[in-house]
């Protein structure tokens, strides 16, 4: 009896396999349809979603309130870093502040 249990226990993991086969291929034609995921990953994946869309709405939002698109934004970002290293740079000519090579740090001086 043993033998046919381990007969049996073989078929159900051949079957198995089979099921995951078969549940695979449908979910890869379906475009991994609703069988692979649950309802609250689709809400968890929606709020996430969500939080992206408002934070990108903040940062698309001028000081004064009116809306730019994502080219004035980024080139808003380029000045802006251009203006840091501008910055930087006639702080480190003027001789406030001088660079510590080895750390890599600003030392700035009283």
């Amino acid at each position: 009896q043993r033998s046919r249990s381990e007969a049996e226990l073989q078929r159900e993991l051949a079957e198995a396999e089979r099921d995951l086969d078969r549940h695979w291929y449908d979910a890869d034609e379906e475009g991994f349809g609703h069988t692979l995921f649950t309802e609250g990953d689709y809400q968890s994946e929606e709020a996430l979603l969500k939080r992206k869309r408002e934070n990108m709405q903040k940062h698309l939002t001028r000081r004064d309130g009116s809306k730019m698109t994502l080219a004035q934004s980024k080139r808003a970002s380029e000045i802006q870093s251009d203006l840091r290293v501008w910055e930087e740079n006639r702080l480190m000519t003027s001789g406030v502040v001088r660079r510590k090579e080895q750390e890599g740090d600003i030392d700035y001086d009283s």
